[in-house]
């Protein structure tokens, strides 16, 4: 291999590795899924993914309708989502409807727990989930088709073309599905069973990708991606009938340029979102358009010094304006802010890092925050990590300017959180085994709650609550080869006490009770079993209790099996998977009067055709 061929080969390891998720993972419990993992289970969107996959709270709305998420006891608007590092919250609600994100169109999936908001800005609380989508080169052709049949009218197309030489890739990515989502369901044993109606979704996704080495040190990407999303909403367990509809459109477009140094780096990033929501009721003749716009941009700069010491200093900007019936006017809002972090390797087993970030919103100060961490190795497989940090969340549009009850004079949300990390990684008998527990506490001030407040008659977005988060997560995960069987086992048990500590009369919350929609108890059981072309595994999760503003909702269960096989000839490689999802029919509520279904199956086969030049030219 020629030198500059060597230097563009290693660029692709720093496409993955040098990047602000990677700079901030320091003291941090991180969890990382392939493409091969995203693949190996067959869900309709990330939040389902997350689900099964991980024990972030995914508040689901039932099949098809909306999903949001909850980290370690905080809102949906204390969770970062990234797309390849540019944030994706509407600034509408602050948070990310994970219904709208198709499991097929990524390549990497990472889940960073814990306060960020050092490194990224307003609402990372709770965690930061990255989405990313990798470059390749050198690869050819590739062309790939995906059908998937399931219960209640499911039907999922997908299809990937994809062509790369040594400096070129194109890429693109199409995504359909549709269901019916008319399955049965009890209201209480005494009761017949109810069919769930007007409840049909589709949608289109298609994302187009450029990835373009410039030379042995320049990587330029751009991303476009199109979405279209209809579904019916269905009516509650305790409503006859419903004639509301959500339809969401967006455009999504973002470019990366990328210089490497001999040890530095130089990034820049521009993105314009436009998305668009219609939600419409023809029972109450409510008819509700919104729309929001994003401008972005960034230049972040990285420089490693004798190997010790690590810099990394970035200035982003964006414009923010959304039109909406809700809002007397048409609010605005450029965003700014510098950001930087240094990292010293003060012992060859140990290293601490020291994150600052000033942020300012249409000419005005937010609070100054900051990440102390530190992480090493203890001794011989046994590590420690932790990390200390001041995070804010900025009220939202509808917070502040929503007609009536938007309140333009809250403060931004803020507090301190700590954590603490051991992992243990024994060696022995040839088998990879690893233990994790994780502690965290974090208290949160002037908590933005929508409530109804003394000479009121209506509903507004005030600064009263008080919450402390405290809890333990727990990881095992074990590999095991035994002839020519492949075991992997993972398990997973958070304990998450998330009170409130102000009491309130409307809502009605006594201090020191658990926040709504949060579960003390999540936890995980996954087993996969490989041998040759086959693959097993079977999926468990437990929720525990929760609580609502009317009746609380027990605990459930839910178990997922899958099978699959893998059909190589030639160029061409296929899988074929069966999937059953809630294997044991549980009879469960996310959400109190939304109906989840019961136990469905799914049938896929997946096709991949591959062809190398042998002639690609530099």
């Amino acid at each position: 291999m020629s030198a500059q061929a060597d230097t563009l080969a290693h660029f692709d390891v720093i496409e993955v590795s040098a990047t602000r998720i990677h700079a901030s993972a320091l003291g941090s419990r991180t969890e990382n899924f392939s493409a091969s993992d995203l693949e190996n289970i067959s869900t309709q969107h990330i939040g389902q993914f997350l689900s099964s996959k991980s024990t972030i709270f995914i508040k689901n709305y039932g099949g098809g309708s909306i999903a949001t998420s909850s980290i370690r006891g905080g809102s949906a608007g204390h969770t970062t989502v990234l797309w390849n590092g540019l944030p994706l919250q509407s600034p509408m609600l602050g948070q990310l409807d994970f219904s709208l994100l198709p499991t097929t169109v990524f390549d990497q999936l990472q889940i960073q727990y814990g306060g960020n908001t050092a490194l990224w800005g307003s609402g990372s609380i709770g965690g930061v989930i990255a989405l990313s989508n990798i470059p390749q080169f050198d690869k050819g052709w590739q062309v790939g088709t995906e059908t998937v049949l399931g219960s209640f009218g499911l039907w999922r197309q997908n299809a990937v073309l994809n062509y790369s030489h040594k400096r070129f890739q194109t890429k693109t990515i199409f995504s359909h599905q549709q269901s019916n989502n008319d399955f049965t369901y009890t209201i209480n044993p005494d009761l017949p069973e109810k069919k769930q109606v007007h409840a049909n979704m589709n949608q289109q996704s298609v994302q187009q990708i450029f990835n373009f080495k410039i030379n042995s040190k320049q990587l330029l990407n751009y991303h476009l991606w199109l979405q279209k999303t209809f579904r019916e909403i269905p009516p509650k367990t305790t409503q006859n009938r419903s004639e509301a509809t959500q339809e969401d459109q967006f455009l999504r477009s973002a470019l990366h340029w990328k210089y490497l140094g001999d040890s530095w780096q130089l990034n820049a990033r521009l993105g314009f979102f436009r998305e668009h929501l219609d939600y419409k009721d023809k029972l109450i003749l409510l008819e509700s358009n919104s729309y929001f716009t994003t401008g972005l941009g960034e230049v972040e700069f990285q420089k490693h010094l004798n190997n010790n010491h690590f810099f990394h200093i970035g200035f982003n900007s964006n414009y923010k304006t959304t039109h909406s019936a809700g809002y007397e006017s048409v609010p605005e809002e450029w965003q700014s802010a510098i950001f930087g972090a240094y990292r010293y390797s003060f012992h060859p087993r140990w290293q601490t890092q020291l994150s600052l970030r000033q942020e300012w919103i249409n000419k005005r100060y937010a609070p100054l925050v900051g990440t102390f961490s530190l992480e090493g190795q203890l001794f011989s497989g046994g590590f420690l990590k932790g990390k200390v940090s001041r995070n804010y969340r900025l009220p939202t549009f509808n917070d502040r300017y929503w007609l009536p009850g938007g309140n333009p004079d809250l403060e931004a949300e803020q507090g301190w959180s700590q954590e603490m990390s051991f992992i243990w990684n024994p060696k022995f008998f040839n088998k990879n085994f690893s233990y994790s527990i994780t502690g965290f506490n974090r208290n949160i001030h002037n908590w933005i709650l929508w409530s109804v407040v003394e000479g009121q008659s209506f509903w507004s977005a005030n600064n009263i609550a008080e919450v402390w988060s405290r809890g333990l997560e727990q990881r095992i995960n074990f590999n095991y080869n035994y002839k020519k069987i492949n075991a992997k086992i993972n398990i997973g048990y958070d304990f998450i006490k998330s009170t409130n500590e102000v009491a309130l009369e409307i809502p009605k919350i006594e201090k020191g009770s658990q926040l709504m929609y949060t579960p003390q108890h999540k936890g995980f059981f996954q087993l996969e079993l490989e041998r040759k072309n086959w693959q097993f595994s079977y999926g468990h999760t437990l929720t525990g209790a929760i609580t609502t503003q009317a009746e609380p909702l027990e605990s459930y269960h839910i178990g997922q099996a899958r099978i699959q096989t893998k059909i190589n000839i030639k160029n061409t490689n296929s899988k074929i998977f069966f999937q059953a999802d809630n294997l044991w029919n549980a009879n469960y509520r996310i959400i109190e009067r939304r109906p989840m279904p019961g136990r469905n199956f799914l049938f896929g086969i997946k096709l991949n055709f591959n062809h190398k030049n042998k002639n690609n030219a530099d």
